[in-house]
C-alpha cells in the first residue's frame, strides 16, 4: 500500500474488484462498507492514479473495473 500510495479505503476498493470483477459504485461500496458519497471520490481518485478505468455499461449503470486484473 505504501509503495503505491493508497490508503485502506482504496486498497478495499481495488480487493473487492479484484475477487468480484465488475461492480457498480453501490456493489463497491456495500462490499467496501464505505458510503456511495465517498465511494465516488475514491474511485475518482483510483481513476487519477491509473489503477481503474472505468467500463463500458448499460445506459443505467456504472461499471468499474480494475485495470491490473
Amino acid at each position: 500500500m505504501v509503495k503505491h500510495n493508497l490508503g485502506i479505503t482504496e486498497f478495499s476498493v481495488l480487493e473487492v474488484l479484484y475477487y468480484k470483477g465488475k461492480q457498480n459504485i453501490h456493489q463497491v461500496s456495500q462490499s467496501a462498507l464505505n458510503s456511495s458519497r465517498s465511494m465516488t471520490y475514491v474511485i475518482d481518485k483510483l481513476e487519477q492514479k491509473g489503477f481503474l478505468e472505468e467500463a463500458p455499461v448499460r445506459m443505467t449503470a456504472e461499471l468499474y473495473t480494475s485495470v491490473n486484473r
